[in-house]
């Protein structure tokens, strides 16, 4: 991910910085949390849907029982793109926080459908 700087001071000659912020090539991606074990196995890795989301079911989750996860490049350590709920964004009230961890509430029992958009940092829930 890049971030751009624009410098219009001098409006006949408007200057465009950027700078590589996260660098995400090659990166599979992980939801290790309570549901799927904090490992970082094929069993919490992601599927990519497109260049941008990744996603993963979490299956046999009951209705008003939050459950715990984040989203990691592999690790733990902070070059492995660790996202907690500090950097993520949603608008989805079912999604909080508990000790850094990103909590989801499903409102009904079955298997949800947890996307995440690796560039604008959005998380997103759909009932499956």
């Amino acid at each position: 991910m890049y971030r751009l700087e624009m410098d219009a001071n001098d409006t006949s000659n408007p200057t465009v910085t950027r700078e590589l912020v996260e660098n995400y090539t090659g990166v599979t991606w992980y939801m290790p949390g309570s549901v799927l074990g904090w490992a970082h196995t094929e069993t919490q890795e992601m599927t990519k849907e497109s260049d941008a989301v990744w996603f993963a079911p979490l299956g046999g989750l009951t209705a008003n029982s939050p459950v715990e996860f984040k989203f990691t490049g592999g690790g733990w350590n902070d070059d492995q793109h660790v996202h907690g709920i500090g950097d993520v964004t949603t608008d989805d009230n079912r999604f909080g926080e508990n000790n850094g961890n990103i909590e989801f509430t499903p409102a009904e029992d079955g298997t949800y459908k947890i996307s995440f958009n690796i560039l604008t940092k959005q998380v997103s829930a759909e009932k499956q």
